[in-house]
């Protein structure tokens, strides 16, 4: 598979040299022009020109989903267990985890916003 085919969503196996994890499977969360963003390895983005001549492995993660929501100018990347239960949201603008403590209204804004759009296939 090509690196421009990549999804939101999709795990790929890469190997330990290309970036500082020890992981093989990265779960990608976002994209963005030049990186792919790794809940695996969330505060190594992953360089896109790095894997232009590779062959990578890619899996359909079915135990989780990955639905962007954007709010107030952020993007953000609302997760989602196969229960429609939520696991974690990241902003994906600085690439931190926004926490229910802290951001209670928000998160239930955004975990409902991205329920609605899987519900309504709008991802």
């Amino acid at each position: 598979m090509k690196v421009s085919e990549i999804q939101i969503g999709m795990r790929i196996c890469l190997p330990p040299d290309i970036i500082s994890s020890h992981q093989y499977w990265h779960y990608i969360y976002h994209i963005d022009e030049n990186f792919l963003y790794s809940l695996d390895d969330m505060y190594n983005p992953i360089n896109k020109e790095l894997l232009k001549d590779l062959n990578i492995v890619i899996s359909h993660f079915e135990h989780l989903k990955t639905i962007q929501v954007l709010h107030a100018d952020n993007l953000y990347a609302v997760n989602m267990n196969t229960n429609y239960a939520l696991t974690t949201i990241i902003d994906t603008t600085n690439h931190t985890y926004v926490r229910q403590k802290t951001n209670k209204e928000l998160v239930e804004l955004l975990y409902k916003t991205a329920l609605a759009k899987y519900k309504l296939n709008l991802i």
